[in-house]
């Protein structure tokens, strides 16, 4: 593939990543306000706030948990099929998940709404053939540079995408909490459009084995196994299970504590997503020529543990402008790096398999989470702070002894060193 090509591939991913977050970005400022605030529109009575907190986990963990299953299966199918005729299908899918999600919440019927959003979880597999055709593109040694840039897109996309879902939910007359579900579904027909006319096959190395049902589940057990990567799966289904646990419901902790609505919660994630875009687009980029993957992401961690941890001690709202950059940065360190891991790990014939099964332990975390924090949260709105911290100290000790110590020296984790 020429250089001009490769760049307008790059382009096109970037704005496939930016618009499928501004999708699926848009809801998270709505679910714990329709469940918590509004609960009277989805129950034929009203519920405790155990009984939300359930609701709440479950609507959380449909779409991951759907993207558990379909991630090592979509990024095998691109190993085998191309990257373009799965991203066709997986767009496809999240288009009709967010038709079910607008009849749902016009109906207001929360199961044909959990309903939509397993469906969008399994289009959201194509987040395996994403990060599989940036591996396609990148040599070595670009690898952590342009898994950087791609979740540079996903944050700008979740910048926009809270901000808007809390005015279109927030505003009655544009349809309240239905008007984000159309909003996504016409952001994603444009994605399609992209895909189906302008985006070029990257996977000229075709795997021609063959692949079962049973594909994906052999794959994620054989992965706790590799020697190589185990450790890095283990610590990013921990950090996953953490950060889910903290981003998907603080918002329960910033009602009960400050009163917020659903604009203002969309404000903050913007604020965030936005400041973890700018340190993945200018931040990463820059450490990852001074640091190798391991030592920024043993960085990303402590760091996160360190700014989530703080909310404990000082629960001033004015003070979350200066946390939330803190920790937007730190966590930019750790998404990029884990795929860059896994892609240098890999032989190219594989890298959809692997990367799906890297999605799927973080989907696997992200659906797991909200069953068990639903329910704690319930009882507790200072658990997701707490528990945020504590998972990332716990994963960060075990990437120092299963990744670092006995294998890199201080002066190896330098980029000039070995």
């Amino acid at each position: 593939m020429s250089t001009n090509q490769t760049k307008i591939s790059f382009c096109i991913l970037f704005l496939i990543t930016l618009i499928d977050w501004v999708g699926f970005g848009l809801v998270y400022p709505m679910f714990s306000a329709m469940v918590f605030e509004h609960g009277n529109l989805l129950f034929s009575h009203e519920p405790s706030d155990l009984e939300k907190g359930l609701w709440l986990g479950a609507l959380l963990s449909a779409m991951p948990i759907a993207q558990f299953f379909f991630s090592p299966i979509a990024g095998a199918l691109s190993d085998k099929k191309g990257r373009k005729h799965m991203l066709l299908i997986t767009l496809v899918l999240t288009i009709i998940g967010y038709v079910f999600s607008f009849y749902a919440a016009k109906s207001q019927n929360i199961y044909l709404l959990i309903l939509g959003r397993i469906t969008i979880g399994i289009g959201a597999g194509n987040v395996a053939i994403i990060s599989a055709s940036v591996a396609d593109l990148s040599g070595e040694n670009q690898k952590v540079k342009h898994f950087g840039f791609i979740n540079m897109a996903a944050g700008l996309g979740f910048t926009l995408g809270p901000y808007i879902g809390g005015r279109l939910s927030y505003n009655e007359s544009l349809g309240g909490f239905s008007a984000p579900f159309i909003f996504a579904g016409l952001v994603t027909i444009i994605s399609l459009i992209l895909v189906h006319f302008f985006y070029k096959e990257t996977n000229h190395n075709l795997n021609r084995s063959d692949l079962t049902p049973f594909k994906g589940a052999q794959n994620f057990i054989k992965a706790f196994t590799n020697p190589t990567l185990r450790f890095v799966f283990l610590c990013a289904f921990i950090f996953c299970f953490g950060w889910s646990f903290f981003w998907e419901f603080i918002p329960v902790y910033w009602i009960k504590e400050h009163n917020l609505n659903t604009m203002q919660i969309g404000t903050f994630y913007a604020y965030a997503a936005c400041f973890y875009a700018a340190s993945c687009g200018l931040i990463v980029r820059k450490i990852s020529s001074i640091l190798r993957p391991q030592g920024i992401y043993f960085l990303g961690l402590i760091g996160l543990s360190i700014t989530i941890g703080l909310i404990l001690f000082d629960s001033n709202l004015k003070s979350l402008w200066y946390y939330i950059p803190l920790q937007q940065s730190m966590l930019s360190f750790i998404f990029p790096t884990a795929s860059a891991m896994v892609s240098m790990s890999v032989q190219n014939n594989t890298q959809g398999e692997s990367l799906g099964i890297l999605a799927s332990i973080n989907s696997s975390a992200f659906s797991f989470s909200p069953l068990v924090s639903g329910v704690i949260v319930g009882t507790s709105h200072l658990s997701p702070i707490w528990a945020g911290s504590l998972s990332m100290l716990i994963a960060a000790v075990i990437f120092y002894f299963g990744c670092i110590k006995n294998k890199f020296t201080l002066r190896s984790l330098l980029r000039n060193n070995s």
